[in-house]
C-alpha cells in the first residue's frame, strides 16, 4: 500500500496488562500503551481520531477485551490496529498462547485470554476492516522473574491472521525484555522510537515492513532480543505512520519518553533553555511547542557534593544502604522547560536536574552515576512503589492522597498556579471567567493542577486531558481549547517560547508545594534527601540551581522554601 489509511474509516485497540494478582506487575506495559495511543493520533504521524483508539489498561476479563476488538474491527473498514502487550503463557495441554490478564493464575489457564479467541474476533464474518495490523508485546512461556517477559520459537507462526501484518516482540526462544531503569519495554520502547524520529533514508511512510527492519537494527545493535514478522495477502505493506524523518526541515512529531542513551539528535534538539527563544520562529499548530526552543546557554557546572564534610545520621545510613548499588535511578518528567530539558548533545538541564544530582552526589553518587528515568506524569507514584526509581525528582506536588501511598521530602519549589490562553481572547483575564460560557480547558492527566481549576469551571465547562503541557498548547493553538491550565514556573516558559501568540494570565489560583517523592518504605531515605536539601540551601547550592534553570525566566533570588516534609 502507498498511502496512510483514512482516519476517519480506521480504529486501533490497545492492551496494557500492567497488573496483576498472581503474577510481577509490568508498569512499562501500562505505560507503553498509553504513550502508543498518543503517537498514533498524533496528526503528525498518523492522526486517528482519539475517539478512534481506545486504551484498555488492566482489562478485568476477557469479554472486556474481546467486545471492545469485535466492536472496533467492526466499525473500521479501513485500518485495524491491535497493540497487546503483558504477561503471556503457552497452555501445556494444548500448546496455544493465552494472554495474562489482572487475574489470571498461569495454573488455570481459563483464568487467561486465548489468543485463537481473538483471532476469531478479528476474523468474524461482520468484520469489514480491508487490512489489519497486530503488535503483540507478550511474554510466551510465563517467565517474567526479574522484570523479563518470556517468548518460545515461532510465535509469528502461531499468531497468523488471513490478510494481517503480526509483528511480535520475540523470535525462538529468546525473552523479550522489560529493562529496569526504562520507562517502557525493550520492544514498544523500540517501536515508540522508531514511530516518533523516524526511519533515516526511509520513504516518506512506512509500512510495516519498513518499521520491522528498522526495530531489528536496532534492538541487535543493543543486544536486545530480535522481533518477527509475519504477515498474509501483502500485510507487510500496510503503511502505518509518515516518516518524520523524511522530510529534514520538520521537527520529530512527538518527544516521547524513550531511554536516555537511546535519544536521537532531532528530538535532543526539542529540549532547551530559553534565553534565544525570542529570536526564533513561533510553532505552527501542529508542531511540538518545544522545537521552537534551543540549549543556546553554556552548561552549568556539575552539582557537586557538599565541600564542607556536614553529614547527618540520616544520610550517612543512606549512603550505606546504597553502598553496593553502582549507580542510583532518579525519575524526571522530561520537556519542562526550566524544570528538565534535552538538549542537542544528550545532556539534561534544569532545575529538577540541578537538584537530582545535588541530591545524588550527597548520597555518593556523581553525574556519571545517575541514571535518569524520563516517566509520564501518571505513572511517577507506580515506578515508586515498584521500585524503578530510587527517588523522583519530577514537580511532584505533595499532596494528602498522594502522601498515602508515597513519601516526600521538602518542598524544593513552590509555584502558583494559572492559566495560559491566545493572546487575543479578552474574554479570560480570571481563573472566575471559567464560570460562564462553558469554556474547555487542557490540563495534564494526574496532575494537582487538574483538580485544583475543577472549582471554576461551571456546569457547562469542560476538562480535556492530554499527557504533556506541550500537547495542551497544540490544543490550544489549533482553538480546540480557549485555556491551558499549569505552574506559572513552566507555564511562563512556554508563553516566553511562543512569541506574542498566548498570554499568561497575572492571576492565579492557589500555591503548589513540589517535592522529592520516594517509596513509602524507606523512611530513611526520605530524611536523608531532606537533610541534603536543607544544607543545600545553607552552602548556596540551591540558590546557584535555581539561578542558572529557572532563574533566567524569573528574575528573582530563591535561597529555597521552608521545609515542612
Amino acid at each position: 500500500m502507498d498511502s496512510l489509511a483514512d482516519t476517519g474509516r480506521s480504529r486501533a485497540v490497545i492492551v496494557g496488562t500492567g497488573r496483576y494478582r498472581c503474577l510481577p506487575h509490568l508498569p512499562s506495559v501500562t505505560r507503553g500503551a498509553a504513550q502508543l495511543a498518543t503517537a498514533l493520533t498524533d496528526p503528525r504521524l498518523w492522526g486517528l481520531p482519539a475517539a478512534h483508539c481506545r486504551v484498555l489498561a488492566d482489562p478485568p476479563s476477557a469479554t472486556t477485551v474481546l467486545d471492545a476488538v469485535r466492536a472496533a474491527a467492526a466499525e473500521a473498514t479501513d485500518l485495524f490496529v491491535l497493540h497487546l502487550a503483558g504477561h503471556g503463557f503457552v497452555d501445556p495441554d494444548s500448546d496455544e498462547l493465552h494472554l495474562a490478564l489482572t487475574g489470571t493464575d498461569p495454573d488455570r489457564p481459563w483464568t487467561a485470554l486465548p489468543y485463537r479467541w481473538l483471532r476469531h474476533a478479528m476474523q468474524h464474518p461482520t468484520i469489514r476492516s480491508r487490512r489489519k495490523v497486530v503488535l503483540l508485546d507478550c511474554c510466551y512461556s510465563g517467565i517474567a522473574l526479574g522484570g523479563s517477559l518470556a517468548g518460545p520459537a515461532a510465535l509469528g507462526d502461531r499468531v497468523a491472521i488471513s490478510g494481517t501484518c503480526v509483528l511480535t516482540a520475540t523470535a525462538e526462544t529468546r525473552t523479550a525484555l522489560a529493562p529496569r531503569g526504562e520507562p517502557f519495554t525493550a520492544f514498544t520502547g523500540a517501536l515508540l522510537h522508531t514511530l516518533s524520529t523516524g526511519v533515516p533514508d526511509g520513504p516518506a511512510l512506512l509500512d510495516v515492513e519498513t518499521i520491522y527492519h528498522h526495530l531489528r537494527a536496532e534492538l541487535d545493535a543493543r543486544n536486545r532480543p530480535i522481533p518477527q514478522l509475519r504477515s498474509r495477502n501483502a500485510g507487510h505493506r500496510i503503511v502505518l505512520v509518515r516518516n518524520t524523518a523524511a522530510t529534514a526541515a520538520r521537527p520529530p512529531a512527538v518527544a516521547l519518553a524513550v531511554p536516555r542513551r537511546r535519544w536521537p539528535a532531532a528530538v535532543a534538539a526539542a529540549a532547551v533553555l530559553l534565553t534565544s527563544a525570542d529570536t526564533l520562529p513561533p510553532p505552527t499548530p501542529d508542531q511540538p511547542v518545544n522545537a521552537v526552543l534551543a540549549c543556546a546557554n553554556p552548561a552549568p557546572p556539575p552539582s557537586p557534593a557538599a565541600v564542607d564534610g556536614e553529614t547527618t545520621p540520616a544520610v550517612t545510613q543512606a549512603r550505606a544502604n546504597r553502598q553496593a548499588h553502582g549507580r542510583i535511578v532518579v525519575g524526571i518528567v522530561s520537556g519542562r522547560p526550566g524544570h528538565t530539558e534535552r538538549c542537542a548533545d544528550g545532556s539534561l538541564r534544569g532545575f529538577d536536574v540541578a537538584i537530582g544530582e545535588i541530591i545524588a552526589a550527597d548520597l555518593g553518587y556523581p553525574p556519571g552515576r545517575i541514571s535518569w528515568t524520563e516517566l509520564p506524569v501518571a505513572a511517577r507514584v507506580s515506578a515508586l512503589q515498584q521500585h524503578e526509581v530510587d527517588f523522583v525528582a519530577g514537580s511532584m506536588a505533595i499532596s494528602t492522597e498522594r502522601k498515602r501511598r508515597i513519601a516526600f521530602a521538602g518542598p524544593y519549589e513552590i509555584s502558583a498556579q494559572t492559566l495560559l490562553v491566545l493572546a487575543g481572547d479578552t474574554a479570560i483575564n480570571d481563573p472566575e471567567d471559567l464560570r460562564t460560557g462553558g469554556k474547555t480547558l487542557c490540563a495534564v492527566a494526574g496532575s494537582t493542577g487538574l483538580e485544583g481549576v475543577k472549582p471554576y469551571l461551571g456546569d457547562a465547562g469542560q476538562i480535556v486531558t492530554r499527557t504533556s503541557v506541550d500537547e495542551c498548547l497544540r490544543l490550544l493553538l489549533r482553538h480546540q481549547v480557549e485555556a491551558v491550565t499549569g505552574d506559572r514556573s513552566l507555564l511562563v516558559a512556554y508563553d516566553k517560547a511562543l512569541a506574542g501568540r498566548t498570554r499568561l494570565l497575572n492571576t492565579s489560583f492557589g500555591d503548589t508545594a513540589y517535592g522529592i517523592a520516594v517509596a513509602i518504605d524507606d523512611p530513611t531515605l526520605r530524611q536523608a534527601i531532606h537533610d541534603i536539601l536543607a544544607h543545600s540551601y545553607r552552602d548556596g547550592r540551591y540558590a546557584r540551581a535555581w539561578k542558572d534553570s529557572l532563574g533566567r525566566l524569573i528574575p528573582e533570588i530563591n535561597t529555597g522554601p521552608q521545609l515542612t516534609e
